[in-house]
């Protein structure tokens, strides 16, 4: 024990060679330790342990300290597996895990979107009544999303947009994972616009409204990413795509109104495709590569699609191609199949042979 210049007393309590700084009130201490004098340290803190604030004293309310586990367990499986299936670009992935939450915990009805897809995903994967669950827990979620979203949807800023647009691309998502549906063929549906359609088509109004915004705001490296993608992907000429423009020229009177649409539909998609001549994809696309084609689609085509014309469904079952080469995503199995049935079902026997390399690619034999 020693004297300090400031009348403060400092006891060595170290046993060779650590050295403890112990602090009580109005005394340092430095102890030089024997075994019994650190026990006798240890039961002081133990009898005198840090303040604990009582529950009616404490700022947060007792009724929210209980945790929604099951919705822990969907924001869990978004962040390990569900995010890394929604793409096949692994920075895209590493964005959809990490900054999409981030800006879901300040938009409540983009976590709820979130949530929603990641509990379809996991009914995927269970077994019995579980699976009713998870997909019950689905609809909940993404049935709150669309109500607090719809009220937002009359008035996109530049503050809202990237929720919004995100909102958009994972309920397209969500729809695409509930699965095919009769006389819903994404695209075009009955007399009204199918569900998909509608989403799809406020996706592209938010982009469109507030694409200088989105591209340098919180989703910048989901665009820039998506658009080099774009740009860099290999075209080369599709034999069965060039096949196809020739017989449209041939056949199609050159007064016909829809021609130019469709040449155009056409051309786009062509530069969609990947691989060899032969007409085979060489690699799996990316979705943005994909997608790009239904983005871009325009309002006339779209309608001629719901008047069933007939050279229209069949540049769409050539699409179909493109898709099949997504069905490795759970969230599109089924949806190749389903739309080249109901295209073959809609044309007549002649058109159905346009088609052949389609229903080859997809595997499809009609019944």
């Amino acid at each position: 024990m020693q004297e300090r210049n400031d009348g403060s007393t400092t006891v060595s309590l170290v046993s060779t060679p650590a050295t403890e700084v112990i602090n009580t009130p109005g005394i340092i201490q430095s102890v030089q330790a024997s075994p019994i004098l650190r026990i006798s340290v240890l039961e002081n803190v133990i009898a005198n342990p840090m303040p604990v604030v009582s529950p009616r004293q404490a700022p947060i309310a007792q009724s929210s300290l209980a945790l929604n586990m099951v919705d822990l367990e969907l924001l869990h499986n978004f962040n390990i597996s569900t995010a890394c299936s929604l793409d096949n670009v692994p920075c895209l992935q590493t964005f959809l895990r990490v900054n999409v939450p981030r800006l879901a915990f300040s938009n409540p009805y983009l976590m709820h979107t979130i949530l929603a897809v990641s509990a379809l995903h996991m009914s995927r994967f269970k077994t019995g009544s579980q699976s009713a669950v998870y997909t019950s827990y689905a609809n909940n979620h993404f049935n709150i999303a669309i109500g607090a979203a719809a009220k937002i949807l009359s008035n996109i800023t530049d503050e809202n947009c990237h929720a919004l647009y995100m909102f958009g691309s994972l309920s397209s998502i969500f729809m695409l994972a509930k699965g095919p549906r009769q006389g819903d063929y994404l695209v075009f549906g009955g007399e009204e616009m199918t569900e998909w359609m509608t989403v799809w088509r406020g996706l592209k109004i938010s982009t469109i409204s507030h694409w200088d915004v989105l591209q340098k705001g919180t989703l910048a490296p989901l665009f820039q990413i998506s658009s080099r993608q774009i740009s860099s992907h290999p075209v080369a000429e599709n034999n069965h795509l060039r096949d196809l423009r020739e017989m449209i020229v041939s056949y199609v009177p050159p007064t016909d109104p829809d021609l130019e649409i469709q040449l155009a539909a056409l051309d786009e998609l062509a530069l969609s495709f990947v691989g060899p001549a032969g007409g085979a994809l060489k690699e799996q696309p990316t979705l943005a590569v994909v997608f790009k084609w239904l983005y871009q689609l325009s309002d006339e085509y779209e309608d001629s699609l719901r008047r069933r014309k007939p050279i229209s469904l069949v540049i769409y079952a050539h699409f179909c191609v493109l898709l099949n080469e997504l069905s490795a995503f759970w969230w599109i199995k089924g949806w190749p199949l389903h739309l080249i049935a109901g295209i073959y079902g809609m044309l007549s026997d002649e058109y159905r042979l346009w088609i052949q390399w389609p229903m080859e690619e997809i595997g499809w034999i009609p019944n």
